[in-house]
């Protein structure tokens, strides 16, 4: 995928403690070891933050990483995120981004928050760069009612700004074979 992605600075970070990261860019054979400020210089060097009046996202329960936690408290929407899933066409091409969420939220009422902006905007300035569309799909999960329904999905499609259009619910082989 690098090939298709070659103007998006590509890298890997390895999260050493709240303040040691071991971040490596593709153009580098050695992990370089920064600070959380350094972290930070590093995403303003290669054009990574977006913006640098975000408020900060908090937590349901807990944070997924020590990047995540310093990611909000550092209150810029850029820097690294990753792609859930990405659909191919019929020759390996990339069509689609999708962003998969899950929440113990009833699916009628889920929508995508706000808090996610900066996450969503680093997507969504890939799929117009790249011309790929951009999904999130839901699902239910409530480990305290032992529910993790991934067979009923709901659909949301990416307008312009942070406005998601809900497409609707399907079957997990409905989206598979993307049936929407």
């Amino acid at each position: 995928m690098n090939i298709l992605f070659e103007e998006i600075p590509i890298g890997e970070l390895i999260i050493k403690s709240g303040n040691s990261f071991a971040i490596r860019w593709q153009s580098n054979d050695k992990f370089n070891v920064v600070n959380s400020d350094e972290l930070y210089l590093e995403f303003l060097r290669r054009n990574l933050v977006l913006s640098r009046n975000y408020a900060g996202k908090p937590f349901n329960s807990k944070a997924s990483s020590e990047y995540h936690k310093w990611q909000s408290s550092t209150k810029f929407v850029g820097g690294i995120t990753d792609i859930d899933l990405l659909r191919l066409d019929e020759a390996g091409n990339p069509k689609e981004i999708i962003e998969i969420k899950r929440s113990r939220i009833n699916p009628k009422d889920w929508k995508p928050y706000s808090q996610d902006k900066g996450g969503y905007e680093i997507l969504d300035n890939l799929c117009k760069k790249m011309s790929l569309d951009f999904s999130i799909i839901y699902y239910h999960f409530d480990p305290n009612k032992r529910i993790e329904d991934i067979q009923r999905l709901t659909l949301f499609r990416k307008n312009e700004g942070f406005n998601f259009v809900k497409v609707g619910s399907l079957s997990l082989d409905d989206f598979i074979y993307k049936k929407y």
